[in-house]
Protein backbone atom coordinates (compact mmCIF):
# COMPACT_ATOMS: atom_id res chain seq x y z
CA UNK A 1 0.00 0.00 0.00
CA UNK A 2 2.74 2.38 1.07
CA UNK A 3 4.52 1.10 -2.22
CA UNK A 4 1.83 2.33 -4.35
CA UNK A 5 1.34 5.92 -2.33
CA UNK A 6 4.73 6.65 -2.88
CA UNK A 7 4.67 5.69 -6.99
CA UNK A 8 1.49 8.10 -6.97
CA UNK A 9 3.63 10.69 -5.46
CA UNK A 10 5.88 10.39 -8.20
CA UNK A 11 4.37 10.46 -10.98
CA UNK A 12 2.47 13.39 -10.00
CA UNK A 13 6.60 15.13 -8.70
CA UNK A 14 7.06 14.01 -12.27
CA UNK A 15 4.17 15.16 -13.90
CA UNK A 16 5.08 18.38 -12.10
CA UNK A 17 8.02 19.37 -13.40
CA UNK A 18 7.15 19.06 -16.46
CA UNK A 19 4.59 21.55 -16.31
CA UNK A 20 7.14 23.85 -14.59
CA UNK A 21 9.99 22.80 -17.54
CA UNK A 22 6.92 24.11 -20.00
CA UNK A 23 6.69 27.27 -18.28
CA UNK A 24 10.43 28.07 -18.07
CA UNK A 25 11.27 26.99 -22.02
CA UNK A 26 8.25 29.63 -22.71
CA UNK A 27 9.50 32.34 -20.92
CA UNK A 28 12.77 32.08 -21.30
CA UNK A 29 13.17 30.61 -24.74
CA UNK A 30 15.15 27.55 -23.74
CA UNK A 31 18.50 29.60 -22.75
CA UNK A 32 19.89 28.76 -19.82
CA UNK A 33 20.56 30.87 -17.28
CA UNK A 34 23.67 30.73 -16.05
CA UNK A 35 22.27 32.09 -12.23
CA UNK A 36 20.68 28.90 -11.76
CA UNK A 37 21.31 25.65 -10.78
CA UNK A 38 21.68 23.53 -13.48
CA UNK A 39 18.92 21.01 -11.81
CA UNK A 40 16.53 23.85 -12.04
CA UNK A 41 17.63 25.00 -15.42
CA UNK A 42 14.44 23.74 -18.15
CA UNK A 43 15.51 21.17 -20.65
CA UNK A 44 13.97 22.50 -23.65
CA UNK A 45 15.36 23.37 -27.39
CA UNK A 46 18.90 25.84 -27.68
CA UNK A 47 17.87 28.30 -30.27
CA UNK A 48 16.72 31.78 -30.49
CA UNK A 49 13.13 32.68 -30.76
CA UNK A 50 12.88 34.93 -33.43
CA UNK A 51 11.49 37.99 -32.40
CA UNK A 52 9.79 40.79 -34.83
CA UNK A 53 11.86 43.93 -35.76
CA UNK A 54 11.08 47.22 -34.94
CA UNK A 55 9.60 49.11 -38.13
CA UNK A 56 8.68 52.86 -38.80
CA UNK A 57 5.07 53.75 -39.12
CA UNK A 58 4.19 54.38 -42.96
CA UNK A 59 3.63 57.76 -42.24
CA UNK A 60 7.27 58.13 -40.84
CA UNK A 61 8.74 56.89 -43.81
CA UNK A 62 6.78 58.51 -46.10
CA UNK A 63 8.19 61.86 -44.09
CA UNK A 64 11.58 61.34 -44.09
CA UNK A 65 11.70 60.18 -47.73
CA UNK A 66 10.15 63.84 -48.58
CA UNK A 67 12.73 65.31 -46.57
CA UNK A 68 15.58 63.90 -48.53
CA UNK A 69 13.99 64.35 -51.65
CA UNK A 70 14.09 68.05 -50.71
CA UNK A 71 17.17 68.66 -49.81
CA UNK A 72 18.62 66.41 -52.67
CA UNK A 73 16.50 69.10 -55.22
CA UNK A 74 17.01 72.59 -53.25
CA UNK A 75 19.87 74.12 -54.80
CA UNK A 76 22.29 75.60 -52.72
CA UNK A 77 22.56 79.14 -52.42
CA UNK A 78 25.58 80.19 -54.72
CA UNK A 79 28.60 82.48 -52.75
CA UNK A 80 28.58 86.26 -52.49
CA UNK A 81 31.57 87.58 -54.82
CA UNK A 82 32.77 90.71 -54.73
CA UNK A 83 34.65 92.03 -57.57
CA UNK A 84 35.81 95.51 -56.29
CA UNK A 85 34.60 98.57 -54.02
CA UNK A 86 34.22 101.61 -55.94
CA UNK A 87 35.66 104.19 -54.98
CA UNK A 88 38.94 102.33 -53.20
CA UNK A 89 39.31 105.21 -50.86
CA UNK A 90 37.01 107.04 -48.52
CA UNK A 91 36.77 109.10 -45.18
CA UNK A 92 34.30 108.06 -42.48
CA UNK A 93 31.05 109.02 -43.64
CA UNK A 94 31.45 108.60 -47.39
CA UNK A 95 29.39 106.18 -49.18
CA UNK A 96 30.92 103.30 -50.99
CA UNK A 97 29.76 100.88 -54.07
CA UNK A 98 30.58 97.12 -53.30
CA UNK A 99 30.11 96.04 -57.04
CA UNK A 100 29.72 91.56 -57.31
CA UNK A 101 27.62 88.60 -58.21
CA UNK A 102 25.14 87.15 -55.91
CA UNK A 103 25.01 89.94 -53.39
CA UNK A 104 20.83 89.42 -53.21
CA UNK A 105 20.52 88.52 -49.64
CA UNK A 106 23.61 90.75 -48.45
CA UNK A 107 22.47 91.91 -44.96
CA UNK A 108 26.05 92.77 -43.38
CA UNK A 109 29.32 94.55 -44.14
CA UNK A 110 32.20 94.01 -42.55
CA UNK A 111 35.15 96.41 -42.40
CA UNK A 112 38.13 95.54 -40.97
CA UNK A 113 41.47 97.84 -41.17
CA UNK A 114 44.98 97.77 -39.49
CA UNK A 115 44.56 100.12 -36.94
CA UNK A 116 48.59 99.77 -35.17
CA UNK A 117 48.84 99.98 -31.55
CA UNK A 118 48.57 96.71 -29.74
CA UNK A 119 44.99 96.63 -30.59
CA UNK A 120 46.23 95.50 -34.45
CA UNK A 121 43.44 94.90 -36.50
CA UNK A 122 39.96 96.08 -35.89
CA UNK A 123 36.78 95.23 -37.46
CA UNK A 124 33.06 97.07 -37.53
CA UNK A 125 30.26 95.61 -39.11
CA UNK A 126 27.49 98.05 -40.05
CA UNK A 127 23.66 97.59 -41.96
CA UNK A 128 24.09 98.68 -46.21
CA UNK A 129 21.77 101.09 -46.91
CA UNK A 130 20.94 99.59 -50.21
CA UNK A 131 21.11 96.09 -52.10
CA UNK A 132 20.53 94.84 -55.30
CA UNK A 133 21.77 91.34 -57.02
CA UNK A 134 25.12 92.76 -57.60
CA UNK A 135 25.36 96.56 -55.71
CA UNK A 136 26.07 96.98 -52.16
CA UNK A 137 26.03 100.76 -50.95
CA UNK A 138 26.73 101.12 -47.83
CA UNK A 139 28.51 103.99 -45.72
CA UNK A 140 32.44 103.66 -44.13
CA UNK A 141 32.38 103.49 -40.29
CA UNK A 142 34.17 105.14 -37.86
CA UNK A 143 37.26 103.37 -36.24
CA UNK A 144 38.25 106.16 -33.81
CA UNK A 145 41.23 103.57 -32.83
CA UNK A 146 43.79 104.61 -35.11
CA UNK A 147 47.12 104.61 -33.76
CA UNK A 148 49.00 107.87 -34.55
CA UNK A 149 51.67 108.44 -37.03
CA UNK A 150 55.15 107.61 -35.75
CA UNK A 151 53.19 104.70 -33.12
CA UNK A 152 54.60 100.95 -32.91
CA UNK A 153 53.49 99.56 -34.87
CA UNK A 154 51.72 101.86 -36.95
CA UNK A 155 48.33 101.89 -38.50
CA UNK A 156 48.48 101.14 -42.29
CA UNK A 157 46.25 102.89 -44.94
CA UNK A 158 44.68 99.69 -46.33
CA UNK A 159 42.70 97.12 -44.93
CA UNK A 160 39.52 95.21 -46.25
CA UNK A 161 36.09 95.38 -47.02
CA UNK A 162 33.91 92.17 -47.12
CA UNK A 163 29.66 91.02 -47.06
CA UNK A 164 27.97 88.67 -45.28
CA UNK A 165 24.63 87.31 -46.06
CA UNK A 166 23.46 85.01 -43.07
CA UNK A 167 26.12 82.58 -42.48
CA UNK A 168 28.47 82.71 -45.66
CA UNK A 169 30.98 85.77 -46.06
CA UNK A 170 32.22 86.88 -49.52
CA UNK A 171 35.82 87.17 -50.50
CA UNK A 172 37.50 90.69 -49.19
CA UNK A 173 38.97 93.42 -51.23
CA UNK A 174 40.97 96.43 -50.95
CA UNK A 175 39.78 99.86 -49.16
CA UNK A 176 41.57 102.54 -48.21
CA UNK A 177 40.89 103.97 -45.11
CA UNK A 178 41.95 107.63 -45.07
CA UNK A 179 41.35 107.93 -41.30
CA UNK A 180 44.44 106.44 -40.82
CA UNK A 181 46.15 109.68 -42.21
CA UNK A 182 44.56 111.44 -39.61
CA UNK A 183 43.44 114.64 -42.23
CA UNK A 184 46.24 114.76 -43.99
CA UNK A 185 44.33 113.13 -46.62
CA UNK A 186 41.05 113.72 -47.10
CA UNK A 187 37.67 113.53 -49.64
CA UNK A 188 36.04 117.13 -49.53
CA UNK A 189 32.52 118.56 -51.39
CA UNK A 190 29.62 116.89 -52.81
CA UNK A 191 29.96 115.29 -56.80
CA UNK A 192 27.82 116.33 -59.19
CA UNK A 193 25.95 113.66 -61.10
CA UNK A 194 25.87 113.53 -65.05
CA UNK A 195 22.69 113.65 -67.13
CA UNK A 196 22.16 109.78 -66.55
CA UNK A 197 22.60 110.42 -62.77
CA UNK A 198 25.68 108.88 -62.23
CA UNK A 199 28.09 111.20 -59.45
CA UNK A 200 31.69 110.66 -60.83
CA UNK A 201 34.15 109.98 -57.57
CA UNK A 202 37.53 110.50 -57.11
CA UNK A 203 39.84 107.73 -55.61
CA UNK A 204 43.83 107.24 -56.14
CA UNK A 205 45.40 103.48 -56.80
CA UNK A 206 46.52 101.71 -53.45
CA UNK A 207 49.39 100.58 -55.27
CA UNK A 208 50.58 103.35 -56.04
CA UNK A 209 50.39 105.18 -52.38
CA UNK A 210 49.08 107.52 -50.51
CA UNK A 211 49.64 111.52 -51.98
CA UNK A 212 52.58 112.49 -49.82
CA UNK A 213 55.91 114.46 -50.98
CA UNK A 214 58.10 112.49 -52.89
CA UNK A 215 55.80 109.78 -54.28
CA UNK A 216 56.99 109.10 -58.10
CA UNK A 217 54.26 106.55 -58.52
CA UNK A 218 50.82 108.41 -57.26
CA UNK A 219 47.87 107.86 -59.43
CA UNK A 220 44.56 109.30 -59.11
CA UNK A 221 41.39 108.01 -60.05
CA UNK A 222 37.99 108.91 -61.85
CA UNK A 223 35.40 106.14 -61.40
CA UNK A 224 31.76 106.55 -62.65
CA UNK A 225 32.43 109.21 -65.65
CA UNK A 226 30.02 109.37 -68.07
CA UNK A 227 31.01 106.56 -70.57
CA UNK A 228 32.69 108.53 -73.69
CA UNK A 229 33.23 111.60 -72.23
CA UNK A 230 36.38 113.21 -71.92
CA UNK A 231 37.88 113.25 -68.27
CA UNK A 232 40.23 116.36 -67.13
CA UNK A 233 41.91 116.36 -63.52
CA UNK A 234 42.36 119.63 -62.14
CA UNK A 235 44.66 120.36 -59.23
CA UNK A 236 45.07 123.67 -57.25
CA UNK A 237 44.87 124.98 -54.05
CA UNK A 238 41.72 124.10 -51.87
CA UNK A 239 39.17 126.12 -50.97
CA UNK A 240 37.97 126.78 -47.68
CA UNK A 241 34.55 125.84 -46.45
CA UNK A 242 31.51 126.70 -47.59
CA UNK A 243 32.36 125.50 -50.72
CA UNK A 244 30.71 127.20 -54.02
CA UNK A 245 28.20 125.25 -56.04
CA UNK A 246 28.13 124.58 -59.92
CA UNK A 247 25.24 122.85 -60.50
CA UNK A 248 24.45 120.16 -57.75
CA UNK A 249 28.44 119.98 -57.76
CA UNK A 250 30.70 121.81 -55.02
CA UNK A 251 33.89 123.46 -56.53
CA UNK A 252 37.03 122.73 -53.88
CA UNK A 253 39.85 123.58 -56.51
CA UNK A 254 40.49 127.12 -56.08
CA UNK A 255 40.17 127.98 -60.03
CA UNK A 256 41.45 131.63 -58.92
CA UNK A 257 44.64 130.76 -58.56
CA UNK A 258 47.41 128.82 -60.97
CA UNK A 259 46.00 125.46 -61.47
CA UNK A 260 47.84 122.58 -63.56
CA UNK A 261 45.77 119.85 -66.01
CA UNK A 262 45.88 116.54 -66.68
CA UNK A 263 43.30 114.67 -69.09
CA UNK A 264 42.27 111.02 -67.91
CA UNK A 265 43.67 108.43 -69.61
CA UNK A 266 43.68 104.60 -69.52
CA UNK A 267 40.23 102.98 -68.85
CA UNK A 268 39.89 101.02 -66.13
CA UNK A 269 37.85 98.93 -66.88
CA UNK A 270 36.53 100.11 -69.85
CA UNK A 271 32.98 98.79 -68.13
CA UNK A 272 33.31 100.74 -65.80
CA UNK A 273 34.20 104.32 -67.67
CA UNK A 274 37.12 104.75 -65.02
CA UNK A 275 40.53 107.20 -65.42
CA UNK A 276 43.31 107.56 -64.30
CA UNK A 277 46.38 109.55 -64.60
CA UNK A 278 50.20 109.58 -63.57
CA UNK A 279 51.23 112.59 -60.82
CA UNK A 280 54.47 112.02 -59.40
CA UNK A 281 55.00 114.18 -56.57
CA UNK A 282 58.25 116.16 -56.02
CA UNK A 283 60.36 116.05 -52.84
CA UNK A 284 59.82 120.04 -52.42
CA UNK A 285 56.13 119.91 -52.31
CA UNK A 286 56.96 118.73 -48.69
CA UNK A 287 54.00 120.44 -46.31
CA UNK A 288 51.92 122.01 -49.63
CA UNK A 289 47.73 121.49 -49.66
CA UNK A 290 46.45 120.42 -52.65
CA UNK A 291 43.24 119.63 -54.21
CA UNK A 292 42.56 117.50 -56.76
CA UNK A 293 38.80 116.97 -58.61
CA UNK A 294 37.55 115.14 -62.17
CA UNK A 295 35.74 117.35 -64.72
CA UNK A 296 33.97 115.09 -66.90
CA UNK A 297 32.40 116.46 -70.21
CA UNK A 298 30.49 114.85 -72.87
CA UNK A 299 31.98 115.68 -76.30
CA UNK A 300 28.80 115.16 -77.94
CA UNK A 301 26.22 117.05 -75.83
CA UNK A 302 28.67 119.14 -73.83
CA UNK A 303 27.12 118.20 -70.96
CA UNK A 304 29.63 117.76 -67.33
CA UNK A 305 29.89 116.83 -64.13
CA UNK A 306 32.33 116.96 -61.27
CA UNK A 307 33.79 114.69 -58.94
CA UNK A 308 34.04 115.23 -55.01
CA UNK A 309 37.58 116.15 -54.29
CA UNK A 310 40.38 114.81 -53.04
CA UNK A 311 42.60 117.08 -50.44
CA UNK A 312 46.34 115.91 -49.68
CA UNK A 313 48.67 117.95 -47.39
CA UNK A 314 51.84 116.76 -48.45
Amino acid sequence: MSSRRASSRSLRDDSGRANDDARNEAVTGGFEDPSEPASRLPRGPRWPIRRPRPTLAPMKLLLIHAVVAALLTTPFAAAQTLDRVAPAVADPGDTVRLEGTNLGSVNRVRFTAVVGGFVGQWTIEVLPTSVTANEVVVLVPTFNSFTPPGATPPGQLVGTVEVVAGGQTSNAVDLGYLESTFGDVRTLGVPGSDPLGVAPRIEFGLAGGAPVAGNATFRPRLVDSLAGAVSVLAVGAPLAPPFPQLGNAEVVVNFALPLFYFFGVTPLPPAHHDASVALPLSPSLAGVSLAMQWVTIDPATFASAISDALVATL
